[in-house]
């Protein structure tokens, strides 16, 4: 009979610093791009696992823990259930988060130097698709290269975002500014030329509209990471991270005419942003982005029936109506 948690010997409490943020096969040289474009941000770890699936988790420590106290909503209504029903006797994170540079049974970490290495050493079939090599080799030949991140290189500052901000005190004193720029026909096809960047310092990942209690769960476990919102938009439901592209230099991108530089950077279209659109204004048409605590105002539209299947999902013009009234009684 094992009397102790396994957690009371974890010094390190990975699962409460790794949010893992979304997944995706590797098939195609799309796929490979895709890997490098996210293991590029600062705070963003990329996992391969046998299967050719990447992991991205986003390192940032969940606002409840310290390493002195431990979980401080540990038993409390407030903790999420995705941390109550998770089992320390059948734990991911420990085994496989401790020492990063050495490849695990199930996962290499996969810094942008070691993608970087891995690509030419591939070969695809006729059709373009991958053909993976065996999984010892791969591990052998990973673990040759150092594993160094942008994360564990120094500390990013948190990013700001005035955007929001204002959003909040526009609420507060319900006054709403209009915010409508005019651009000359020169300026708008050189538009990234006076932006801030909100394509290289957010990522915006998608998640599945939530139909039940367990996915509300999720989200709300997801925003106790700081650097998260969630985003409800005519689009669907997303999970936004606010983190900047490590070759972000001044706003300006110091790989720009470089090979390593992703296509989705590349071939990106500028005119089109939709982080400019959206991210970047303070009162997006069919767009609102929480954070934790305007996340825990919308309560009152979540409603779900006995089998804890949520009963209507509500829309962004709904829960702006709900935020901006709620934010104007504060």
């Amino acid at each position: 009979m094992i009397s102790t948690s396994p957690c009371m010997s974890c010094t390190e409490a990975p699962c409460c610093s790794h949010l893992e943020i979304f997944n995706f096969p590797v098939r195609t040289a799309k796929d490979l791009d895709q890997a490098i474009y996210f293991a590029n941000f600062s705070n963003i770890e990329v996992t391969l696992n046998p299967n050719w699936y990447c992991h991205i988790y986003f390192r940032s420590q969940c606002q409840h823990f310290s390493k002195e106290s431990g979980c401080n909503i540990h038993n409390q209504p407030e903790q999420p259930l995705v941390c109550v029903n998770y089992s320390p006797y059948s734990c991911y994170f420990k085994p496989n988060m401790v020492d990063k540079q050495q490849p695990k049974t199930d996962a290499i970490w996969m810094n942008a130097q070691r993608w970087q290495a891995l690509i030419p050493a591939l070969e695809f079939g006729a059709s373009g698709e991958i053909m993976p090599p065996q999984w010892n080799n791969l591990a052998h030949f990973m673990g040759q290269i150092e594993y160094v991140t942008a994360s564990t290189q120094q500390q990013t500052a948190a990013v700001p975002d005035a955007p929001y901000t204002n959003w909040l005190i526009a609420s507060e004193r319900q006054h709403f500014p209009p915010e409508q720029q005019s651009f000359s026909l020169s300026q708008y096809r050189t538009i990234c030329d006076s932006c801030s960047s909100w394509c290289c310092t957010h990522l915006s990942v998608p998640f599945k509209t939530p139909t039940q209690f367990k996915d509300i769960d999720y989200l709300r476990y997801c925003l106790n990471f700081p650097g998260t919102q969630i985003v409800i938009s005519d689009r669907g439901w997303s999970l936004l991270v606010k983190t900047p592209c490590s070759h972000l230099q001044g706003n300006r991108c110091s790989i720009y005419d470089q090979p390593e530089r992703p296509q989705i950077c590349r071939y990106y279209p500028e005119q089109d942003c939709y982080y400019r659109k959206t991210t970047a204004k303070v009162r997006p048409e069919n767009y609102i982005r929480l954070a934790k605590t305007e996340f825990d105002l919308i309560e009152e539209l979540l409603l779900f029936n006995s089998e804890g299947v949520l009963i209507q999902t509500p829309e962004a013009t709904q829960v702006r109506a709900i935020v901006e009234a709620k934010l104007a009684k504060v």
